[in-house]
Formats: structure tokens, sequence, C-alpha cells
């Protein structure tokens, strides 16, 4: 259909109450657990998966002569007042917030019964009578626990249970990850060297111990590089790091000699062939073969 060019008269609905076809050879109570199952038509809640909970049937509607939709029932959303289970599907006042589950059209559990259940609502309140269960389209809840189209935010209590449901892990590409960031953190990554070594051209180069190392190697820099080498503890002596052939540091030296604790060089990539000295802390001599 092409979009509107005049004002149009759109039919509108109450969110609160609406008509459904019964399932066929079902019967309906009123005050009782409604749910639409696969085919999308309505019955009394029931221990089974894949049923959506809709509300309570408003009326008494008797269908079990009936096929698919011969009938119509009102099923009003709300909050509603069910019997509570016991033992360790007992719902307690802590619940408050979590999903319940449906045992029958009118009694609700804290558990899926290792996935044996679809859920009710959302639990509302607790009290010595039952338990208040917001049910309906607008609080309609995933099986095992996903994260509500309501926004309900109930599975966040469990931050694993949460990165889950949302199909995301720690470390992988999810909707926070940045390049930019992921580099940062290797830049920040630290390796110790306590022998000469090729040196970390991102990241913390921390040298300890020794008498004077030679033998470091710095290669050329790449676009984001940002490299530290840095002297953690020396004994005594000389620590002297030579970049790669063609590379220098500032475009004319290739030599780095550190020779105290605490001694640094912070380096970061300026071209192919040179790295830029941003700091040099304690005076580090820079000199050229």
């Amino acid at each position: 259909m092409a979009a509107l060019t005049k004002n149009r008269n759109t039919p509108e609905r109450g969110g609160s109450r609406r008509g459904f076809g019964m399932a066929a050879a079902k019967v309906a109570y009123a005050g009782g657990i409604a749910v639409v199952n696969s085919s999308g038509y309505a019955q009394p809640g029931t221990t089974a998966t894949g049923l959506k909970c809709v509300g309570r049937f408003a009326e008494y509607m008797d269908n079990s002569a009936g096929a698919d939709g011969a009938l119509a029932v009102e099923v009003e959303n709300g909050i509603f007042r069910y019997a509570n289970s016991a033992d360790a599907d007992e719902i307690a006042l802590a619940d408050v917030g979590g999903i319940a589950y449906i045992v029958d059209d009118q009694t609700v559990a804290k558990t899926n019964a290792s996935g044996t259940r679809s859920p009710a609502g959302i639990i509302d309140d607790v009290d010595a009578s039952g338990v208040w269960v917001r049910m309906g389209q607008d609080a309609l809840v995933a099986t095992a626990g996903a994260l509500l189209a309501a926004s309900n935010l109930s599975d966040l209590t469990n931050a694993g249970t949460a990165r889950t449901n949302l199909g995301v892990a720690i470390g992988s590409d999810v909707q926070a990850y940045n390049a930019k960031l992921a580099r940062v953190q290797i830049q920040n990554d630290a390796t110790v060297h306590a022998a000469g070594a090729a040196l970390a051209t991102s990241g913390i180069n921390l040298i300890t111990g020794g008498t004077g190392i030679a033998d470091f190697t710095l290669a050329a820099p790449a676009p984001g590089d940002r490299c530290e080498i840095r002297i953690d503890s020396l004994s005594s002596g000389d620590v002297v790091v030579t970049t790669a052939a063609g590379v220098t540091f500032d475009g004319t030296n290739n030599t780095a000699t550190l020779n105290a604790a605490a001694e640094a060089l912070i380096l970061v990539y300026k071209s192919a062939t040179e790295w830029q000295i941003v700091e040099n802390v304690g005076a580090v001599a820079l000199s050229s073969f």
C-alpha cells in the first residue's frame, strides 16, 4: 500500500481487554490464566512449553465440542493474584521483579521445572493469599528467563545470564566494541624482559635485572603503535636498544642507552621508518652507529 496523502480513520482497539478465538476442545473459566498456543488460539494455562500468557479469562466459554476458532473469548490484561506453589517452587517476596511460571490455570511457580513450563508474567507482589502477577501482551516473557519484551531488567541481577540472553560474550565484538579502544588495551599490556630480545612495538616493555643488557631490538612502527621502554631494575651497566635497519628515533638516531631504574622512552608511530619520542624520562642517551 502507498504512503498516506490524506487523513486516515484508523481503527483502534482497547489494550486492556480483547477477544481471542478459542482452541479446539477447550473450556475457559472466568478468572483462569489465559494463554495462546502455537496456532494463536486461546486456552487455559497448563504445564507445557511454547505457550504465551495473554492475561486472564474475563468470562466462561465452553468450546469442548468446537474446532479452533469456533468460539471467541474475552481476555483481560493486568495484575492478577494466583495460587502459589510450594517447596522449591514457592515464590517469595524476594522474587518480585522475576518471572512466574504456569503450573495450571490458577497456579504459578518460581521455576520453569527444567524447561517444562511457560512464563506466566512478571511477579509484582507476594502475600499470604498468593502471587500477584503482571500478565498480558505488554508483559510477555520469553522462556528460560530471557530478557523481557516489556523491558523488565530482572535478569541483570546476574550479569552472566544477561550476557547469555543478549547473545554477547566478554572479549567479543559486541555493540560497544571499538578497535581503537582495543588498541589502547594492547598499549597498556606489559612484557617483562630479563635478557636481550625483540621489544613489543605496542605496549610496555619492562627491563629488569642484569649488569648491562645488550641485543634489544625494536622493529619498525605501524600506524597506531605506542611503545614504552622502561627500566624496572638494573644492577649496573647499560641497557642498549637498537632499531631495525633504516628505522630511527626522531629521524636521526638508531640507538638508545638506558642505565638507571625508572629511565624510559615513550614512542609513537610517526612513519614506517621513524619512531617519534613523546617523552624521554631520565635523559636516556640517544646515538647513531
